[in-house]
């Protein structure tokens, strides 16, 4: 059954925070929808277009009373975030983020939030290059994965409720360990971020003095493969610091790649050359059968 929440408290009413405001009220699952932002002009903003019900610039304001809290603040900023507002939680209150790195996360807030709310760490996997509540919508999260990362030592309740929370948004919840997450998202998310600007990067240095030549007639394939370059550096420096261990990991493995692939143009070979096309090939239509499969029934629920 949906679970319907009293109080809502949104710290950082952002795209995210803001998309998840105006698709709560959507789904008529908040009583009340309280943001807070260090700066007024973006709550007013968040108020205007119903994302949230009221506003204020005190974190410990904003989350007395709340049943639910959403942190959808940048990753490095969250445990301290926690800590100003730990001490005014209700005992039951759930507490979650959107954080896109979950071990570092996870293992300070559990300890923070022991007896004092119940957390559960989530990360929906939706988002936009356009950042700002000026860019929220209602239906961000439709048909997105929704991964909450519970561990031993969360309680059923939050889990339960942060999974409601995630049907309620239109996405598909996914249960994984924080640790496992960060090796999911570093391959799916943080590596493609790194070589879609690597590869925006090179054109001036591999085109020279044709680089605005090489731009205007660039077409599917390099708007495809750098459309994320045009992400927030700020931003995606610290998400990639924060899951530094897996980012590292996976960009060895692609060095290695690269590396085949060098090795079997270097050599003239075709067919290894081939071969190592129909490694992606394959997982590339694997990708595209399932963003082809119809959502199951109830899935918005």
């Amino acid at each position: 059954m949906a679970e319907c929440f009293e109080r809502v408290a949104i710290l950082g009413v952002g795209l995210i925070g803001g998309s998840m405001g105006m698709a709560l009220h959507s789904a008529g699952a908040a009583g009340m929808v309280v943001g807070c932002s260090r700066t007024e002009s973006r709550l007013c903003e968040a108020k205007r277009r119903g994302a949230i019900d009221s506003y204020t610039t005190d974190p410990l304001a904003a989350v007395d009373g709340a049943d639910l809290v959403i942190l959808c603040l940048p990753v490095a900023s969250i445990p301290a975030s926690a800590r100003t507002i730990a001490p005014v939680l209700r005992s039951d209150a759930i507490v979650t983020d959107v954080g896109s790195a979950k071990a570092c996360i996870v293992d300070a807030l559990e300890e923070l939030f022991d007896g004092r709310g119940q957390f559960v760490g989530g990360h929906p996997m939706a988002g936009s290059a356009q950042q700002g509540v000026w860019h929220a919508r209602a239906n961000l999260f439709h048909g997105a994965t929704y991964f909450v990362t519970p561990t031993g030592r969360t309680p059923c309740r939050a889990t339960d409720a942060v999974t409601s929370l995630a049907h309620q948004l239109g996405a598909r919840p996914v249960h994984l360990p924080p640790v496992d997450h960060d090796r999911v998202v570093a391959a799916i998310s943080h590596l493609p971020h790194v070589v879609a600007s690597g590869l925006a990067s090179l054109v001036p240095e591999l085109c020279g003095a044709f680089a605005d030549v090489a731009l205007e007639a660039a077409a599917g394939s390099f708007a495809d493969g750098t459309r994320v370059a045009g992400s927030d550096p700020s931003l995606w420096a610290e998400i990639l610091v924060q899951n530094r261990a897996e980012v590292l990991r996976a960009l060895a493995s692609f060095r290695a790649r690269l590396d085949a692939f060098e090795s079997a143009l270097s050599a003239g070979d075709e067919a290894a050359t081939r071969e190592l096309f129909g490694l992606g090939t394959e997982v590339r239509r694997r990708f595209e059968a399932r963003e082809a499969r119809p959502e199951p029934p109830g899935q918005e629920g």
